[in-house]
């Protein structure tokens, strides 16, 4: 019997996972928190931030949607462990500046259910492609352990720490 020629580990599955959810609109994780209760008549502090309209959060989503296609055509660069090594410095400064796009949005009030259903229906056609699009060009990645190097797995798991899960030590 032959041995298999890639396996796929716990922690390459959870890294394709992860990048996955990076890609995923941080906005709708928002409805996760419960809003906090209106305060009973009295005047608004002068420091609360008024509802943002739909173009405001769809700006965000779409900085982000920006952010993982940069990331998709560096991955599609890689053919080999020199390929992977020189990809690794860009999909580092990518993962930072998703982290920074992502701050953006959880520093943005709950939006309305108005807003979600407008931002869902306006994102959803353009969500979809991009997230099969990174999964055909990182899982054969993640599969093949990144060509052995350890530079774009390194900035691999930054991304993944960027979302803030941390790192399940790996199953041997």
């Amino acid at each position: 019997m032959r041995p298999p020629q890639f396996t796929i580990g716990p922690s390459v599955m959870k890294k394709t996972i992860i990048a996955l959810a990076a890609m995923a609109c941080p906005l709708m994780a928002q409805e996760a928190a419960p809003a906090a209760p209106a305060a009973p008549a009295a005047p608004a502090p002068a420091a609360e931030a008024p509802a943002a309209d739909a173009s405001v959060y769809e700006a965000i989503a779409m900085e982000q949607l920006a952010c993982v296609k940069e990331i998709c055509e560096t991955l599609k660069t890689v053919k080999d462990k020199e390929t992977a090594d020189a990809a690794a410095p860009k999909v580092k400064e990518l993962a930072a500046k998703m982290d920074a796009v992502q701050a953006k949005a959880k520093d943005l009030p709950e939006p309305s259910d108005e807003v979600k259903e407008k931002l869902e229906a306006s994102l959803e056609a353009q969500i979809k492609p991009m997230m099969q699009e990174f999964v055909g060009v990182l899982l054969p990645l993640a599969m093949g352990n990144f060509y052995g190097s350890e530079a774009l797995s390194a900035a691999m798991d930054a991304m993944e720490d960027s979302e803030g899960e941390p790192e399940a030590p790996a199953a041997e």
